[in-house]
């Protein structure tokens, strides 16, 4: 869970123009917001138990935030969630968010008894522009499942949006989409 010792880096890295773009943060992202966010926000988000915030750090580096990973609109009557995840452009492209989401899943999944949510559905929504995100989603083995229309509104403008979906008894065996949007998103492939 990121904390007060988190407020510096969270400043700093939601400032990045790649995560204002595909990401509800507030903008300017400020000093005053971070301490709200992780001294008030987080903790109440953990407390009601329909969305849970991890924060992202390096193996070795437990200090320095990375990124941010939401598990939101949990509902364990149906046993659903949605995915959502943001990462600093220092940790792009090391397989920093993979192993993150890989976590979150194992977490999701594993059934209430031994520690885990008990789980059974976690989907995962993006802008097609968004290639860093779904790169880490077919990874971890996503499901494509189709567009919705008009779905998303960031920074006042009207997007489609990629759905895809991952079941606990799916394998998790990396996937590569295919999607009518395709020639909107970036064609190259390296680790996110």
């Amino acid at each position: 869970m990121p904390d007060e010792r988190d407020i510096d880096a969270l400043v700093q890295h939601c400032s990045d123009p790649e995560i204002i773009a595909f990401t509800t943060v507030p903008v300017p992202y400020d000093r005053a917001y971070a301490a709200h966010y992780v001294t008030t926000l987080v903790p109440e988000r953990w407390a009601g138990g329909r969305k849970l915030v991890w924060g992202v750090r390096q193996v070795g580096s437990p200090d320095r935030l990375l990124g941010i990973i939401n598990l939101f609109d949990i509902d364990p009557d149906r046993g659903t969630a949605e995915v959502g995840y943001w990462l600093a452009a220092e940790g792009r492209g090391r397989g920093i968010m993979t192993d993150a989401v890989t976590a979150v899943l194992d977490h999701a999944f594993l059934p209430a008894p031994e520690g885990g949510l008990g789980l059974f559905r976690v989907q995962w929504t993006a802008a097609p522009e968004n290639v860093g995100s779904r790169r880490v989603a077919e990874r971890v083995g996503f499901r494509f499942e189709g567009v919705l229309r008009g779905a998303l509104v960031l920074r006042g403008r009207r997007s489609d949006a990629l759905r895809a979906g991952l079941t606990a008894t799916d394998d998790r065996v990396p996937q590569r989409w295919t999607t009518p949007q395709d020639g909107v998103a970036d064609p190259t492939r390296g680790r996110a």
